[in-house]
């Protein structure tokens, strides 16, 4: 309803659920999409919400499952992306820029480095692209302590929560 034919296209890349969760709060992407005159799209992840890729046998234990991975999400949303600027007639200079949120912000971000030709930029709200170097070094938790080490402690009584 926003684009106007010329603008860029905004593709918000779905995780962890059906695709209808994060239309109904993605409010930023429909906000910028209004200033930008931009076209709207959202991808939902396979194996969530209706993308099975193999109908009903697509969850079955120790079938199919293999192909639920970052790599083949990243070559769907690729797809799809060519295939909205085919369909929908977006210039090559109509910019594909992704959104997303959490895990869909690493996606976000990994396909506007992966493929630069495809993507001009990412939005990512709470990437986590290197999360697993705060588990692996127990960085997280140490950050945690030092900061309430150095906090004052509270007087009870005084503290806005109540119990």
């Amino acid at each position: 309803r926003h684009w106007n034919g010329t603008g860029p296209c905004f593709f918000y890349a779905g995780n962890e659920d059906n695709i209808e969760q994060f239309v109904r709060n993605a409010g930023f992407v429909f906000e910028a999409a209004a200033e930008f005159g931009a076209l709207v799209v959202f991808g939902e992840h396979r194996y969530y919400g209706a993308s099975l890729p193999f109908g009903a046998d697509s969850l079955r234990r120790g079938y199919n499952i293999s192909f639920l991975t970052v790599e083949q999400a990243l070559a769907d949303y690729n797809a799809l992306a060519v295939h909205v600027r085919q369909q929908w007639n977006v210039g090559q200079d109509g910019a594909f820029v992704a959104f997303g949120g959490s895990y869909g912000a690493n996606l976000a971000l990994w396909l506007r480095l992966r493929n630069p030709n495809i993507w001009a930029g990412a939005v990512a709200s709470s990437a986590t692209p290197r999360k697993h170097l705060l588990r692996e070094s127990n960085a997280f938790y140490r950050i945690v302590t030092e900061a309430s080490d150095r906090r004052p402690p509270q007087d009870h009584r005084t503290s806005p929560v109540r119990t």
